[in-house]
């Protein structure tokens, strides 16, 4: 089978070139035929959900009266080649333009069932029509997602909780080889099975709260520190921009939580028990603690992590209803104040060497 390709019709002779990324794009017409020959939506990993189309009613209605649309960005994951066309078989990646995609195979939808309002009434007539198509060439994984994220391209912004699950790209790798399993906001609209499953973007916010030794607030304040980590080791040229660390410790600590801690913790209490799937808040205080631990004497924190596994050699070493009955005592600023209970219970346990319990009642003695 011969290859089809797809001719171009430039705007500018030149490129532009982000030196930022060290990326080049054109902005080329073509043909709604030819960008759909060409597009996929059900492969693009990276872009969001697409909308409840009700949102979109507008601009379905304009595409159909002819409209010029902002040009939709893509990356094309090869060469760009002006001569030779491009090749269908390399489909786009869309960094900005899903919904518009979607709307425009809605119009097609309308024609086919001659249910256009429009100025435009033919199948024929709507392939031909002409948009404009921004074309990064051949750009890597790290400057696709920071395209997409941390310039926050798009019509309409993501929630905090995807933001995350793209940014957190690099440690999804760490969380297959370790056998944790784990569910991205996209999945879980899509109704994936979820059952004993941890969110990603929460193991995300726990990361962020272990390398800032606190525990973060909300989604929203740990996408903010990530974007940040990314547009540094963007600017530093780092060969692995998506990795949110360097230090391989740092995952395996995160890892002994997810796996090894949570199965210590459901053979003790049992599954539906288990406060790392039971409060949201519990994962990410934990590892803040564990994290200010760590940043103040890693060798003294090694050892209290030792001296940690050693209690569950006793029958209760959470001290599980202690816990449940101080954690449910909270009547006001209930979210602020669980997280920093948690949090300042395992930190006193990991930094000072006296400590040879989790002291629940003592911590909550001094936050009342």
């Amino acid at each position: 089978m011969s290859e089809e390709r797809i001719s171009l019709h430039s705007i500018s002779e030149e490129p532009l070139l982000d030196r930022k990324i060290n990326g080049k794009s054109w902005i080329v017409k073509m043909t709604i035929e030819d960008y759909l020959k060409i597009t996929s939506t059900t492969t693009n990993a990276y872009q969001r959900n697409i909308q409840n189309l009700s949102f979109y009613k507008k601009l379905i209605k304009d595409l159909l009266d002819d409209t010029v649309m902002p040009p939709i960005s893509v990356v094309y994951p090869s060469t760009v080649d002006f001569n030779e066309g491009l090749d269908t078989k390399n489909k786009f990646i869309i960094l900005d333009g899903l919904q518009r995609t979607n709307s425009i195979q809605e119009c097609i939808k309308l024609l086919k069932s001659n249910s256009s309002q429009g100025k435009i009434q033919t199948l024929e007539e709507f392939y031909e029509k002409k948009i404009y198509v921004e074309i990064w060439d051949n750009l890597d994984t790290k400057y696709i997602l920071y395209k997409m994220v941390v310039l926050n391209t798009g019509q309409k912004k993501m929630d905090y909780e995807h933001q995350l699950d793209i940014l957190s790209e690099s440690l999804e790798r760490i969380l297959y080889e370790a056998d944790i399993k784990f569910i991205t906001r996209k999945e879980e609209i899509e109704n994936r099975n979820t059952e004993n499953h941890y969110r990603l973007s929460s193991i995300t916010a726990a990361l962020v709260s272990f390398l800032s030794g606190k525990p973060t607030p909300g989604k929203k304040n740990a996408a903010e520190y990530l974007f940040d980590q990314f547009n540094l080791n963007i600017e530093e040229n780092d060969d692995d921009a998506l990795s949110l660390i360097s230090d391989d410790t740092t995952y395996s600590y995160l890892t002994w939580v997810l796996k090894d801690l949570k199965e210590m913790i459901d053979d003790k209490y049992g599954e539906d028990r288990n406060p790392l799937k039971k409060y949201d808040v519990f994962l990410s205080s934990l590892l803040g603690g564990m994290g200010y631990a760590h940043s103040k004497d890693p060798e003294k924190f090694e050892k209290k992590i030792k001296q940690f596994v050693e209690l569950f050699n006793e029958e209760d070493p959470l001290r599980l209803s202690v816990f449940e009955t101080a954690y449910n005592s909270f009547k006001t600023g209930i979210g602020q104040k669980r997280r920093r209970f948690i949090y300042e219970t395992f930190k006193r346990f990991f930094v000072m060497e006296s400590s040879v319990r989790l002291e629940w009642g003592e911590v909550l003695d001094e936050l009342i």
